[in-house]
């Protein structure tokens, strides 16, 4: 019970914090755009307005499996529950992260004219590398990479997830058949 509610704030503190860093890292990365050279054009606005919306809809998905992981009930393995309900927290950011920084990357390629990998630094160490010429080609080939490893990745973790509650299911029945 401490372990679920302990890792139910988690989350929500997880949440806020996802929000306010990636409103700095928006912040931040709209004083580049506007500080470079062709940087602040309609492509760079949206490039920040899907990105908000990624790092708005990452908080929610936080604040919605923080919900679960409350509502879990006792069980003789309930951290199993909990680590599937945490796997699919991650594919979810993830996949949530990689779309969101996709099409806005893509956008911004598109009305910028411009890669945005100079804007990302830091994030783009965790998803593939995705290369993107100033052409619509070239958005669409920023967009394609980053798409296809959050579906990737959210499918996987589901799995995972769906797999550790088939395992803990089957020790159920396991241990309620030892009983009788």
């Amino acid at each position: 019970m401490i372990t679920r509610k302990t890792a139910a704030a988690g989350l929500r503190a997880l949440a806020v914090f996802s929000v306010l860093g990636g409103a700095c890292l928006l912040i931040r990365m709209l004083w580049v755009m506007f500080h470079s050279p062709g940087g602040g054009t309609v492509g760079g606005l949206l490039f920040a307005a899907i990105y908000l919306a990624a790092i708005l809809f990452i908080g929610r998905i936080l604040r919605a499996r923080a919900a679960a992981v409350g509502e879990l009930g006792d069980s003789a393995f309930a951290a199993i529950a909990l680590v599937s309900i945490l796997l699919r927290t991650a594919g979810e950011v993830y996949a949530a992260l990689g779309i969101g920084i996709g099409a806005a990357g893509c956008v911004f390629i598109w009305f910028g004219g411009r890669n945005p990998l100079w804007l990302l630094q830091g994030l783009g160490a965790i998803f593939p590398y995705a290369s993107g010429a100033p052409t619509f080609a070239g958005g669409v080939s920023f967009l394609l990479p980053l798409t296809a490893s959050a579906f990737f990745a959210a499918i996987v973790t589901h799995f995972l997830a769906e797999w550790s509650l088939a395992l803990a299911n089957g020790l159920e029945e396991r241990r309620a058949r030892i009983r009788s």
